[in-house]
C-alpha cells in the first residue's frame, strides 16, 4: 500500500515562499519518480489552493484569519493528518503542527534565520513590547521544530551554524535554493541593453516588512540623484500599508519622491514581465536565510545589488556588488559603477551565471526533497 504525505503549505501566503511553493508543486505533479501519495493543506482563497484546483491535485484548505491558523497550528493540523492517515507531515517552510507526536513524522522546512542568528538585532524596529511578542514568536517557532525528525535548511551557514545550536540533536539537510520553474526570461544581451539606457530601474521585490530596510535606500539615491544619475527604485509594496507609507515620506523628505515607482505586490505569473523591464535587484535587508531576489537576478542576467554581510556574502560570493545603506555615499558610488562599467556588469553577471551553475535546477531541487521524504518514510515502516 502506497504511504501518504500531507505537503502543509498553510504557514505560505506571499513573496518568495509563494513562488517556492507553486514551483515545488508545479515539479511535483509532473514527476513520475513518486514512491508516494499526497494532499495540500493550504488557505482558503489562496494562490495555493486556486493552483491546486487547476491543476487537479488534491487538496484541503483552511479558513485564513488568526483563529483558524491557531486552531490548525495547535490541533486541527495534527487531527487533518490522522483523519487523512497520512504517514508523513512536510512543510516547505515553517515547523510541523503542535500535538503531531505519534500522528505522523514530521519533515521541515527551516528559513527563521533570524532565530538560528540571534547575535543580530532582528526586531530593531520594534517597541519593547512588540519586540517581546516577536521573541515569543519566534520561540514558539522553534518549539515547533523542536518535534521535527528532519529538518531542511537553505544555506550551508544555516545548517553549520543549526548543528552548532538548537538542532544539534536533529537530523539536519541542505536543500539549495534554485530559481523559480515558473520564470523564463527573454534570451537578449542584458548587458548590452542596459548599457545603452541613459536611465536605470532597480527593482526590490519584497513584502512590507521593515527589516528588508527599504526606507534607508532613500539617502542612498538622493546621492544618486544629486550627482546626475538618473534611476528608480521599484517596489512591489500594497499602496495602503505602513511601511509604504514611511517609504514613501521618506523619499518625499530627502527630495527624490520621483525616484520611487511602487508596482504593487505581483503574483508568480508576472515575474517574467517584471525582471525583464528592470536594470537591476537589489536586496539590503538585514538578515536573511536566503533570497529569491538573488537567484532570478543571476537568472535574468541582472546586476545584482546586496547587504554587505558575511550571511550574504557567503550565498552569492562574487556574484553582488556589496552595499552598506549606512554610508549611502559609498553605497551610491558602487551602485553607479556598476552601471558605468560593461566590464564591471559582465563580471558580476557572468559571476551570477556561475553560481547558478552550482545550484540545482527546479527538478533538481524537489529530487532531493523527495529523496529525504521518502527517506523518512521507509523509518516509518
Amino acid at each position: 500500500m502506497r504511504k501518504r504525505v500531507l505537503f502543509n503549505f498553510v504557514p505560505v501566503s506571499i513573496g518568495g515562499g509563494l513562488q517556492n511553493t507553486l514551483s515545488f508543486l508545479s515539479t511535483a505533479k509532473k514527476s513520475s519518480k513518486l514512491n508516494f501519495d499526497f494532499v495540500v493543506a493550504c488557505r482558503h482563497h489562496s494562490k495555493i489552493e486556486s493552483y491546486c484546483r487547476d491543476n487537479e491535485i488534491p487538496y484541503v484548505s483552511v479558513g485564513n484569519g488568526l483563529l483558524h491558523r491557531l486552531c490548525f497550528e495547535v490541533f486541527g493540523g495534527a487531527f487533518l493528518a490522522k483523519r487523512l492517515k497520512v504517514d508523513l507531515v512536510f512543510s516547505l517552510f515553517g515547523g510541523s503542527p503542535y500535538l503531531m507526536y505519534g500522528v505522523a513524522k514530521k519533515v521541515c522546512g527551516f528559513a527563521y534565520s533570524n532565530i538560528i542568528e540571534s547575535d543580530v538585532d532582528f526586531w530593531w524596529f520594534c517597541s519593547g513590547k512588540d519586540k517581546l511578542v516577536k521573541r515569543s514568536i519566534d520561540f514558539f517557532r522553534l518549539r515547533s521544530f523542536g518535534n521535527a525528525d528532519f529538518v531542511i535548511m537553505e544555506t550551508d551557514r544555516l545548517a553549520r551554524l543549526a548543528k552548532e545550536g538548537a538542532f544539534k540533536d536533529t537530523q539536519v539537510s541542505v536543500v539549495h535554493m534554485a530559481p523559480s520553474s515558473l520564470i523564463v526570461h527573454k534570451d537578449v544581451d542584458r548587458i548590452k541593453e542596459i548599457s545603452e539606457k541613459d536611465e536605470f530601474s532597480i527593482l526590490y521585490l519584497c513584502g512590507p516588512h521593515k527589516n528588508k530596510r527599504i526606507k534607508s535606500l532613500a539617502a542612498v539615491f538622493q546621492c544618486l540623484h544629486a550627482d546626475g544619475f538618473l534611476v528608480s527604485l521599484i517596489t512591489t509594496l500594497p499602496e495602503n500599508c505602513s511601511v509604504f507609507m514611511e517609504v514613501k515620506d521618506e523619499f518625499r523628505r530627502l527630495g527624490v519622491e520621483h525616484a520611487l515607482k511602487n508596482i504593487g505586490p505581483i503574483s508568480p505569473d508576472s515575474l517574467n514581465e517584471v525582471f525583464d523591464a528592470v536594470d537591476g535587484v537589489v536586496n539590503v535587508a538585514l538578515l536573511e536565510s536566503f533570497s529569491n531576489n538573488w537567484v532570478e537576478a543571476w537568472a535574468a542576467s541582472l546586476p545584482l545589488f546586496s547587504t554587505d554581510a558575511g550571511w550574504a556574502k557567503d550565498s552569492c560570493g562574487d556574484a553582488a556588488v556589496y552595499i552598506n545603506v549606512d554610508k549611502p555615499e559609498d553605497a551610491a558610488n558602487r551602485i553607479r559603477g556598476t552601471y558605468s562599467s560593461i566590464s564591471e556588469m559582465e563580471k558580476i553577471v557572468g559571476s551570477g551565471k556561475e553560481m547558478l551553475s552550482f545550484l540545482p535546477t527546479p527538478e533538481e531541487k524537489f529530487e532531493r526533497y523527495r529523496m529525504i521524504i521518502e527517506k523518512c518514510l521507509k523509518e516509518t515502516a
